[in-house]
This record gives structure tokens, sequence and C-alpha cells, in this order.
């Protein structure tokens, strides 16, 4: 079984002046499904791009994006799983985490990681997938700032987060695994600009964002196939 991941971020990661820092994405055990949602995302664009605001733009981010525009955009991943990870930026432990650019950059893995494998464990539960199926995961993320040896590093977690082979320093014991016959994990960064789901990827975390800073998450969270996860937790 392969599971695609494609994800992207939204907010500033600064806690002086954010409140909230999100991941997001969608979730397809399909690639044909996939691939219809990639397809159904480019049709409501081409439409969009009938408005001539936007038909200079090289993409269309939500950050661009008329409200009304963003929102038929986010409707279309509703059919879809999709997760999210919210980061509370005035909760974290701002001396550890922004220590060091490498330090931030492992808090934002350890977020999305963390996110994921909710999301997953969500999934399990409800018979979508089977806890002990082969499992292996192709992952795009938005491309961004990043060492080589970073993507790697976050594979390896992913990888270990899902055998369940994270030690727990609190316990000394190994957090239980969301599907430990997990046989790989691919994370690559594309270009969202030839990557439509990471667009859709883009307008779903923009959607959270915008209900976590006005209060009204509850609108779309309890949809049944979005899976939230709070950091710090």
């Amino acid at each position: 079984m392969t599971i695609y991941i494609r994800a992207d971020e939204s907010g500033v990661f600064d806690p002086l002046h954010n409140d909230f820092f999100i991941f997001a994405g969608l979730i397809f055990l399909d690639k044909q499904e996939m691939e219809l949602a990639s397809r159904k995302v480019l049709s409501m664009e081409k439409k969009l791009r009938k408005k001539r605001k936007y038909k200079e733009l090289p993409e269309l981010k939500a950050t661009l994006l008329d409200h009304a525009d963003r929102r038929a955009l986010f409707a279309i991943t509703e059919p879809y799983s999709r997760f999210a990870s919210i980061i509370n930026l005035k909760k974290i432990d701002h001396k550890a985490v922004l220590a060091d650019k490498k330090s931030k950059q492992r808090y934002m893995d350890y977020a999305f990681k963390r996110g994921l494998k909710w999301a997953v464990k969500c999934m399990v539960a409800r018979g979508s997938i089977f806890f002990d199926d082969p499992a292996e995961f192709d992952i795009i993320l938005d491309e961004r700032t990043t060492a080589t040896n970073g993507k790697y590093n976050l594979e390896d977690s992913i990888l270990h987060e899902m055998r369940g082979e994270i030690l727990n320093l609190r316990t000394g014991q190994c957090f239980y695994p969301a599907l430990p016959a997990t046989r790989k994990v691919v994370v690559r960064y594309g270009n969202s600009i030839k990557e439509p789901l990471l667009r859709a990827a883009d307008v779903l975390a923009n959607r959270i964002l915008h209900e976590c800073r006005h209060g009204d998450l509850w609108s779309i969270r309890d949809k049944n196939n979005l899976f939230i996860l709070n950091l710090p937790d």
C-alpha cells in the first residue's frame, strides 16, 4: 500500500508577531483518486483565471485569492482525507525551539510527522487503513530552504514514528506505532507552480490558519475526514 501525501504550510514561525503556524495536507490511498483531485483543482483554477485579476499570476496561491475563490478551491479538498498540525506559537518552549535554525527546523519536522501520524491512526481506527498492512509513504512538500540531510532526517524520523521506534523519554518505552509494517518513506520537495495538489494544500493550510485566528475552527473541524492535531500537547 502506498500512502500519498501532498502538504504545505501557512503562517510565519515567529512567536513574537504570530500566534499560529500550520502544516496541512491531503492524504490519498489511491493514485487514480489523487490524479482526479489534481484535475479538479486545475479545472477550478481555469475558471478562476478568467477573472482579469488572476490572468497574469504565476500560480493561484491562497493569499492572492479573493475570499470566495479560496472557499471554492477549499471545497474541492473536502471529499478527501486531510490533516493538519496547528502549532500554538505562544505555548511552545521558545528558548529550546528558537535556540538556533536547526532546533527550529527539528520542531517543525516534529510537528509535521506528529500531525501525519495522528491522521494515520485515525484512519486506522475507521478502517480506511489496516494496521498490519505493509505501507510506503510518498510525500511531497512545497519546496523550502532545507539542507539535503534535513530531508533524509525527516524521512527517517517519519519511518521510525510510524513503526513505533521513537523512545518516550518520560517512560523509557517506545511510542505506540501507527503502521508497524511501514517499509519506506520518501520525502520530496516540489514546486507548487507545477503541482496542483500543493496549491490545494496551501489553500487548506491557509483556511485553517484563518479559522484559528478568527476563532471559528469548529466550522471546519467537525468534518469527518479532517484530522487535526494541536501542538504543543
